[in-house]
């Protein structure tokens, strides 16, 4: 298995950017320390290789965007007001689970790797990184295997943040994917559509039976739960998940092990998280389900959590019963 992570660029700030993501909002306008966040960074993906995985960087884009600031009529930075001088310096392209959405060779009708970037159109300091995260896509998977594929159109019918709101359970080389879309809360809007969704399954050349679709709750967008991988996450046969993620849940949990058995052979392990173990509040804030589970090739798990969830009793207790 490779991984890959996005690397802290030097203009990395907290401007507060993102509506719905509460993480972002709490944050807004605290003095940043790129160069320790970019450090911190190396010494996660060190410890990557340390455990036997094969490790990948996606580097940071260059920051402040010029080319977007003269998209929108300025000739001289100087010109660009703070709040749009902070969305153009982003450092937001770190966070790979936002890149695309990629097929496995194994899952495709074709046998090739599919490859999406995402549109990313629902703030401006994201939209302006498919262009480049395409580039750079591009480079690092090339040849005869991979086919690349333009962004969905940048409209809110396609609105599309990439792999974020996926979740590709597997066995061996054979594996389904979990698809999420969201319905706007009362407070917040939802980031994912159905219909970007729906497209994306038909870039990425799955085969039929290969995936399944759910749609988030309302409940947890307007807790914060801006993407699916802040409510679940999974690896393997494994899929840990908060028991308010999902629309008609206990019938979407049943068809995806009905799905994993028919594809993959073996049981689908679900850990579903109670409200009473953990509060949405509690995930949210925690960024327990943003944690990265990885499986070793000897089958172990190994879950990689937030400084926060040591920090609060119970996400510790759910770590340490995992």
């Amino acid at each position: 298995m490779i991984n890959f992570d996005g690397l802290v660029g030097p203009t990395h700030n907290y401007a507060g950017l993102s509506f719905g993501n509460i993480a972002s909002t709490e944050h807004g306008e605290e003095i940043s320390n790129p160069k320790a966040a970019a450090l911190q960074g190396l010494l996660k993906m060190e410890l990557l290789l340390d455990l036997g995985f094969t490790q990948g960087i996606i580097p940071p884009q260059l920051r402040p965007d010029l080319y977007s600031l003269h998209d929108i009529g300025y000739s001289n930075i100087d010109e660009a007001d703070p709040k749009l001088l902070a969305a153009l310096s982003s450092s937001s392209s770190m966070w790979c689970a936002n890149a695309a959405s990629i097929s496995a060779s194994s899952d495709t009708v074709d046998g090739k790797v599919h490859i999406v970037p995402a549109n990313l159109l629902t703030f401006f300091h994201r939209s302006i990184e498919p262009k480049k995260t395409a580039r750079y896509l591009k480079e690092i998977f090339n040849g005869t295997l991979f086919t690349h594929h333009h962004p969905l159109p940048s409209t809110p019918l396609f609105a599309d943040e990439g792999s974020a709101n996926q979740i590709r359970l597997f066995s061996d080389e054979r594996g389904i994917t979990l698809f999420v879309h969201g319905k706007a809360g009362r407070l917040y809007p939802a980031r994912q559509t159905l219909e970007a969704t729906e497209a994306l399954i038909r870039l990425l050349h799955l085969k039929e039976g290969q995936f399944l679709i759910a749609q988030q709750t309302a409940e947890a967008i307007d807790a914060g739960v801006f993407h699916n991988d802040v409510i679940a996450m999974g690896c393997g046969n494994l899929l840990i998940v908060h028991e308010k993620a999902y629309e008609d849940q206990e019938e979407l949990l049943d068809n995806l092990k009905n799905l994993f058995l028919l594809t993959c052979g073996e049981e689908l392990i679900i850990k579903e998280i109670a409200q009473e173990e953990l509060t949405l509040q509690q995930a949210v804030k925690s960024y327990f389900f943003n944690s990265q589970l990885l499986k070793k090739s000897e089958g172990d798990y190994i879950l990689i959590a937030p400084q926060e969830c040591l920090e609060t009793p119970q996400t510790n207790a759910l770590i340490e019963m995992l």
